[in-house]
């Protein structure tokens, strides 16, 4: 979750970069926006996804901050053993 103060209501918005496909910022409720999803796709190598949120009060100030998520590709444990 992403927050913000503010006397006014805020919206929380995505101004640059790229979330992993599959994820989405959520509409902003009660000052505070949600990123949520499944991220999609086979990562063969950990993946850096690099994005600005701007949060907008009602008397148009804002607030601007840099967020990064990686996602790792997963693994799996083998024993090189079926049943």
């Amino acid at each position: 979750n992403v927050s913000g103060t503010s006397d006014s209501a805020i919206t929380i918005t995505k101004t640059a970069g790229t979330l992993p496909t599959g994820l989405s910022l959520g509409s902003t409720v009660s000052n505070t926006a949600t990123i949520s999803g499944t991220e999609s796709g086979t990562q063969t190598a950990a993946t850096t996804y690099n994005f600005t949120l701007t949060a907008t009060d009602a008397e148009s100030q804002t607030a601007t901050r840099d967020f990064s998520i990686t996602i790792q590709p997963a693994t799996i444990a083998n024993s090189g053993m079926f049943t």
